[in-house]
């Protein structure tokens, strides 16, 4: 609710041209928040006892009301007079695809991850060290990514960054051309940092401008960031469900026995399991996600969509203003 809901409020105090910079700042806040939180929870209980973690971060949360409710305008509440509908099309739900498969590839290793580098014997907490270097590169990779706009499609970056996911996946079984080392599974992270990093801030406004597509009436603007909050969040947070529990439910079935041996087969099978279903998202959104659309086309759809966009945006703060 409030991943929705705050990814929408920083949509809408930016204008068409400018959203990038409002996901931009939400993804990094949002990925620090999950950064910091192990951390300071560890903190907290080393020197307070684990109760006190809840007593702390709760009355944090509670002290957050009061700016919420002071800064936070209300929402300009437009009255609808006849129900909007609209098709989901192809382009939305091979999106999707993408979308979930793209996050089960990055979350299905989190609870595997400590239990497969004892194997190359690795401590469990080196290994959560270790598994955080994703969560580094991908709010590193988040600060270069808009400007990749301006020379490829999001489509495009969408795509890679799919394959990028594949490649990390595939280097963390390892390959069967690689040694099984822990060293090839630390070069595999960064690739998955970064599939999530290109995937993730590139497919906020790919949704939008579907969705622009579909219900191209400036007047709907509003709605729009909120369908469009509403699907990354639900596709997003289906992945991160699907991925660790399908990832675990895949490598018990693949274990034959408790043997290192048995394990690192078992881990590796399902990287390929998992890799392949990634790839295979990949390819649906190729064929249904109307990549091969002209360029020149699509300049002008974007150029129609931020004039008409900005001058409803004009209007709408001189009637404010009035």
């Amino acid at each position: 609710m409030f991943h929705s809901c705050g990814q929408t409020q920083y949509l809408k105090k930016f204008p068409f041209q400018k959203v990038q910079l409002g996901i931009e700042i939400f993804l990094k806040l949002l990925r620090l928040g999950l950064v910091s939180g192990p951390f300071m929870g560890a903190i907290i209980d080393y020197y307070f006892g684990y109760q006190y973690i809840f007593y702390i971060l709760g009355g944090i949360f509670f002290l957050s009301i009061l700016p919420t409710i002071t800064f936070i305008p209300d929402d300009n509440k437009q009255i609808i007079k006849e129900k909007i509908q609209f098709q989901l099309e192809k382009w939305i739900i091979s999106l999707s695809i993408l979308l979930t498969m793209m996050a089960t590839g990055t979350t299905f290793i989190n609870p595997l991850f400590s239990i497969h580098m004892k194997q190359y014997g690795i401590k469990s907490y080196q290994a959560s060290l270790i598994l955080g270097t994703t969560s580094i590169i991908y709010i590193g990779s988040i600060n270069f990514v808009p400007s990749l706009f301006k020379y490829f499609s999001k489509k495009t970056l969408l795509l890679v960054g799919i394959s990028l996911g594949v490649v990390g996946v595939l280097l963390l079984a390892p390959v069967f051309i690689l040694p099984q080392q822990w060293w090839v599974v630390f070069i595999a992270l960064p690739f998955i940092g970064l599939s999530n990093s290109l995937c993730v801030v590139s497919s906020i406004p790919q949704y939008m401008e579907y969705m622009y597509k579909i219900l191209p009436d400036p007047t709907l603007k509003q709605q729009i960031h909120d369908l469009t909050s509403g699907l990354f969040v639900s596709f997003y947070s289906l992945g991160n469900f699907i991925g660790p529990l399908f990832g675990g439910v895949l490598f018990d079935q693949l274990l034959n026995d408790s043997s290192s041996e048995s394990q690192l087969e078992a881990f590796q099978y399902t990287c390929y399991v998992i890799g392949g279903i990634m790839f295979l998202s990949s390819i649906i959104y190729f064929v249904f996600g109307n990549i091969l659309k002209t360029q020149k086309h699509k300049e002008t759809l974007d150029a129609s969509l931020v004039t008409s966009l900005q001058s409803y945006e004009d209007n709408h703060s001189e009637n404010q203003n009035l």
